[in-house]
């Protein structure tokens, strides 16, 4: 196929790598491929076949790359607007620095108790990272369940949770009652369902 100038499309798309006609050129390609199938001509049929996969590989990508440019344009067109607003003129990091409270003024302000409760937070947050990285093994590496870590790892969660009663004065009794309580309330069937999930009876104020 060929254009006004005497040039075959195919020979253009090729050689124009900002060529934006990629479906006339696809499906006269696949018009030759079905042609050159139905003469037996296999070996050639394989090589246009692959011309056509590249070329759709190939129209794929300059969609991609329009959507991001286009993207950014907009994102640029915003960020000239908003260029002289207040919001834009404050330097970052100075406004971090700003409202961070210092590190001496938090060491002032912390007690023994609110030290011991700091850390048993911090053991929480740790060791419940730690059974999320075993599950995570098992569910998508395909690895087999390390039955020993959970269990490892859910004494260390008790220890700390068991720190966090303490220093608050409860038992592991009372933690448990309430929250029975809690789910009996969002629960009142005594079985899960997504509406009465969703519905969270116990939040409402």
């Amino acid at each position: 196929m060929r254009d006004n100038s005497g040039a075959t499309i195919e020979h253009k798309a090729w050689n124009d790598s900002r060529d934006s006609n990629f479906p006339e050129l696809i499906n006269y390609l696949e018009e030759k491929l079905l042609c050159l199938k139905l003469q037996g001509e296999e070996e050639e049929a394989k090589k246009i076949k692959e011309r056509v996969k590249e070329l759709q590989e190939r129209e794929v990508e300059v969609m991609i790359n329009k959507r991001k440019n286009k993207r950014l344009a907009l994102i640029r067109s915003k960020n000239i607007e908003n260029s002289d607003s207040e919001e834009s003129r404050i330097n970052y990091r100075g406004f971090v620095a700003s409202l961070t409270k210092k590190g001496e003024k938090v060491i002032e302000d912390m007690t023994p108790g609110s030290a011991e409760l700091l850390h048993a937070g911090v053991g929480i947050s740790g060791e419940a990272g730690e059974i999320l990285d075993c599950i995570k093994k098992h569910v998508i590496y395909n690895k087999e369940l390390d039955v020993e870590n959970i269990i490892e790892e859910l004494g260390d969660l008790e220890f700390f949770m068991e720190m966090v009663r303490q220093n608050v004065g409860i038992s592991r009794e009372e933690t448990i009652q309430e929250n029975i309580k809690k789910l009996k309330f969002r629960y009142p069937k005594g079985k899960y369902s997504n509406s009465q999930a969703q519905e969270r009876k116990d939040k409402v104020k």
